[in-house]
């Protein structure tokens, strides 16, 4: 089962990477009209599904021949836990790039369209721009912290629930 163990970090890396190409294509789609309200909340849950698909997959994927009588769920969701955690940071690690650099395009396309007039309003809407990207960066954090923490939980029950399965298999 150790091998097991050692492959769940490697399961979680690469499906972690792979939600995190994911999130960085949902991110540049965003700024298509009408693609953000759809491509937003989908960002939000990657994290989740990504540590959800990583604890299942390396769950499903252990040697559980070698694995003692009874102890099923508990090597399941350790084995799951360990891949959850890795996909769902990789995930959030993307989401989070993806929130530092749409204020920045947002704020430049803002100042682009809106503050060619004085300097007054060039400085307003640089001013409104920062502030909201702040605030917006702030919820983008917590989101990626929370979606992390539902993509280790998750990905924990899910290898314990394949655990429970494939443990009584041998």
């Amino acid at each position: 089962m150790e091998d097991a163990k050692r492959g769940a970090w490697k399961i979680g890396g690469l499906i972690g990477l792979l939600m995190g190409v994911a999130v960085l294509v949902l991110g540049v789609t965003s700024f298509v009209p009408f693609c953000g309200c759809i491509t937003g909340l989908l960002n939000w849950v990657m994290p989740t599904i990504a540590g959800i698909l990583a604890g299942g997959v390396a769950a499903f994927r252990a040697d559980w021949s070698q694995a003692p009588p009874g102890e099923g769920v508990a090597l399941g969701a350790n084995i799951g836990a360990r891949a959850g955690l890795v996909a769902a940071l990789l995930a959030a690690l993307a989401y989070g790039v993806v929130a530092l650099i749409s204020p920045v395009i947002s704020t430049a396309l803002n100042v682009l369209l809106y503050g060619s007039g004085s300097v007054e309003d060039f400085v307003t809407i640089l001013v409104a721009s920062l502030v909201t990207s702040l605030i917006g960066i702030a919820i983008s954090v917590g989101i990626a912290v929370f979606a992390s923490l539902f993509g280790l939980a998750l990905g924990a029950a899910t290898g314990a629930v394949v655990g429970a399965t494939q443990g009584n298999k041998a």
